[in-house]
């Protein structure tokens, strides 16, 4: 946690983006001990400037609304979610299987689960082409988890066993 706020110190002035990114990177660690220091990393974020590149804006309207939630609040509930709203621009644009991932994941938040997996399996087919191997195990996961919300028990249970036997493999 620590060293990520000292990063977004060193940063801050010069490079407002590159210190939100090391703010969210905080809370995302800070997450695990939940003590003040979050909310003060959150309140730190929500003073920079706003980035127009939407996928930066999802990951630090969830880190917001996650430092929101372990501090006992939904204040940030609505945001995130016109947050997600705004990817419906995006999200057919991007390649990037770890794009992909965060756009699957943020649809899956907020109960977007037929988008989650669309998402998800198109993540899945980019990342066995070669893009990113090593994130197939999460694809999966997340394509496991929008499709067993969805009653989609088969695909659920394909795309979870899957994503096992990735995670050993690559371990």
């Amino acid at each position: 946690y620590q060293w990520f706020v000292e990063a977004a110190d060193l940063v801050e002035e010069t490079n407002p983006d590159k210190a939100a990114d090391m703010l969210a990177e905080a809370i995302a660690a800070g997450i695990q001990s939940a003590g003040p220091e979050l909310q003060e990393a959150a309140e730190r974020l929500e003073r920079l400037p706003r980035s127009d590149d939407p996928f930066r804006g999802l990951v630090l309207a969830q880190s917001l609304n996650s430092a929101a939630s372990i501090g006992g609040s939904g204040d940030q509930a609505a945001r995130f979610r016109q947050t997600v709203a705004n990817l419906d621009e995006v999200a057919p644009s991007l390649d990037s299987p770890l794009e992909l991932f965060w756009v699957g994941r943020a649809y899956f938040m907020v109960g977007r689960n037929a988008d989650a997996s669309l998402v998800a399996a198109r993540a899945v087919r980019r990342a066995r082409e070669g893009q990113a191997t090593g994130l197939l195990p999460q694809l999966l996961r997340l394509l496991g988890s929008a499709d067993f919300d969805r009653g989609e028990w088969m695909t659920a249970r394909a795309a979870a066993a899957e994503s096992a036997e990735l995670a050993d493999e690559l371990r």
